[in-house]
């Protein structure tokens, strides 16, 4: 289980590239963990449950549970336009030669406020939140909120975005050194065929000063399911020790049902010689 966790925590960080707060940046609900973060330019964390639908209306009230190798779990539960997340890391053990000193656990926690304002094809989009971390007796928080624009071309069934994440500051460090959070330059595109969307993300993360491209496609099988499929450059970090199935690593899968007034969500990501993360979210959609 130690090793496990340490070799899962190890991958969550070439994913989503930081060491600490990664409540800030890893998928919150099964729609992001299916679409490896991409598809940003039409969905936001409170209204992601319809991709497809060129004018989305924000869900009523929606959960998610997402389950990582580890025993570590996210649970998500947004209200219009308020969500609430919960990193669990579960239990944790200080241990030396089979002798185990303590055990103690760890939980990160974000609240956010979301805003979307439309102007003719443009879309802005503001959220606001703060987020606390603790590990056994120490803690830290903060404050983070991102802004983005989105312009959405009709003739041509088209969308560009821009967005700046994660601009805020610690509050309060874990240390005495102020590690700055995970600020993110994204550009999105997506367009949609008779069929099925293609979405392209490109993410510049300040802090490792690298590039990530991500590609997802869904696919409309009917008015009612979707199905997605997407990667991401990332990918060759995934690649580690032996493993007979590297080429799945990085993948992500996922299929969106509507019934009457509900979406269910079920989303997969291959998590590489980790194993597999794999969640579900709910939602009650606004009529």
């Amino acid at each position: 289980m130690k090793k496990n966790k340490i070799i899962l925590f190890l991958l969550i960080n070439i994913l989503f590239s930081q060491a600490e707060y990664q409540i800030l940046t890893i998928p919150k609900n099964t729609f992001q963990l299916s679409a490896n973060g991409g598809l940003a330019a039409i969905v936001n964390t409170y209204n992601y449950m319809n991709p497809s639908t060129l004018n989305i209306q924000n869900n009523h009230i929606g959960f998610s549970l997402i389950r990582y190798p580890a025993d570590i779990n996210i649970y998500n539960f947004n209200l219009r336009n308020y969500s609430l997340s919960i990193l669990d890391y579960g239990s944790l053990q200080d241990k030396l030669h089979d002798v185990v000193n303590k055990t103690f656990s760890a939980q990160e926690v974000m609240f956010q406020y979301f805003y979307n304002y439309d102007v003719r094809n443009l879309k802005l989009g503001i959220s606001a939140g703060a987020f606390y971390s603790h590990i056994h007796h120490y803690n830290s928080f903060g404050i983070s909120s991102s802004i983005g624009i989105n312009a959405y071309y009709k003739k041509i069934k088209s969308s560009i975005g821009l967005s700046i994440e994660n601009l805020g500051y610690v509050l309060k460090s874990f240390t005495t050194y102020n590690n700055p959070i995970p600020l993110v330059y994204r550009f999105s595109f997506y367009k949609r065929l008779s069929s099925f969307l293609i979405g392209y993300d490109a993410k510049y993360l300040k802090e490792s000063d690298e590039i990530q491209h991500i590609l997802c496609l869904e696919f409309m099988a009917s008015e009612k399911i979707n199905f997605r499929i997407s990667n991401s450059s990332y990918l060759a970090d995934l690649l580690v020790d032996e493993n007979d199935y590297n080429f799945l690593s990085g993948l992500g899968m996922g299929i969106n049902i509507k019934l009457k007034g509900i979406a269910l969500d079920i989303g997969f990501m291959n998590l590489g010689i980790a194993g597999a993360a794999y969640g579900m979210s709910l939602s009650f959609l606004r009529k």
